[in-house]
C-alpha cells in the first residue's frame, strides 16, 4: 500500500533485533496494526517517543513486503501524568491490554478507540479515582464488544432486582444473578450500591454519576477476563 497517515494509540511494544521495535497500534478505522519502527531504541531516534505504550499520535505507515513500517510520527498526547504515577499507569496498562486482546486487523474500532482515549485522559488529567475510571472503562468495553452484563434482572431466573438486592456478577451467566440462583456458583458478589452505580454509569456516563468509594473493579475484571480469554495485568494500589 502507499504511504498513509493514521491516528493511533500505542497498545504494546516489543524489542526487535538490536535497535528496532514492533508496536501494536489501535486505529479507529482499520483496527489493530502491528508496525516496525526501525532504530526506535536509539536515544536520538525521532521514533523513540512513538514506541511507548499509551502514546497517541499520527503515524505515517508504509506497507512493505513484510512488516508495516513506521516512517514518521507526530505526537498528539503522551498522557505524561500517568508516567509519574505507577498506580494510575497500572490502570492504563489494564485498559491497553484489554484493547490489545480484542482489536483485530482491518476491522473498525472507532468506539473502542474513543473509549480508550477518553479513559486515558481521565486517568491523566482528572482527579477522579482510578478505580472508578477503570470500572467504567470495563463496563463500556463489555458493551462495545458484545457481552454487556445484564444488570436489571437476574440473568438466570429473570427476577427483577430491588434497590437493596446484592447480586453475583457471573460471566458464565452473562450478568448479575440473584442470591437464589448464585448458590453453588463461584463469582464475585457486588453490593446494591455498586449495582446501582453500574446501571447509572451505563445510562449517563461516569462523569455524570456520583462517585462511590468502592466500585466493583475486581468483579468487572473477572467478568471481562472470561470473555476475552486473557488475564489482565494486575492493578498496583498503595
Amino acid at each position: 500500500m502507499p504511504y498513509g497517515t493514521k491516528k493511533a494509540l500505542v497498545l504494546r511494544r516489543n524489542n526487535y533485533r538490536e535497535n528496532d521495535r514492533i508496536i501494536s497500534l489501535l486505529t479507529p478505522d482499520i483496527g489493530k496494526v502491528d508496525a516496525l519502527a526501525r532504530g526506535a531504541r536509539k536515544l536520538k531516534s525521532p521514533l523513540l517517543a512513538a514506541t511507548e505504550p499509551a502514546v497517541l499520535g499520527e503515524f505515517v505507515l508504509y506497507k512493505g513486503k513484510g512488516h508495516t513500517i513506521v516512517t514518521a510520527f507526530n505526537l498528539e498526547d503522551n498522557f505524561f501524568p500517568l508516567r509519574k504515577d505507577i498506580e494510575r499507569f497500572s490502570h492504563a496498562a489494564l485498559m491497553l491490554s484489554a484493547c490489545d486482546a480484542v482489536a483485530r486487523e482491518n476491522e473498525e474500532a472507532r468506539h473502542l478507540f474513543i473509549l480508550s482515549i477518553r479513559s486515558l485522559s481521565r486517568l491523566s488529567y482528572s482527579d477522579m479515582a482510578a478505580d472508578l475510571i477503570s470500572s467504567a472503562f470495563l463496563l463500556h468495553f463489555s458493551t462495545i464488544e458484545g457481552f454487556k452484563p445484564r444488570l436489571n434482572h437476574c440473568s438466570l431466573c429473570e427476577k427483577p432486582f430491588k434497590l437493596d438486592d446484592s447480586a453475583m456478577l457471573d460471566p458464565l451467566s452473562g450478568g448479575l444473578i440473584c442470591k437464589t440462583c448464585s448458590i453453588g456458583k463461584k463469582a464475585p458478589y457486588i453490593s446494591p450500591k455498586q449495582a446501582a452505580w453500574l446501571r447509572q454509569v451505563l445510562i449517563d456516563g461516569v462523569d455524570e454519576v456520583a462517585p462511590i468509594a468502592d466500585p466493583p473493579i475486581a468483579a468487572l475484571i473477572n467478568y471481562v477476563q472470561v470473555f476475552i480469554d486473557k488475564k489482565l495485568p494486575k492493578i498496583i494500589s498503595f
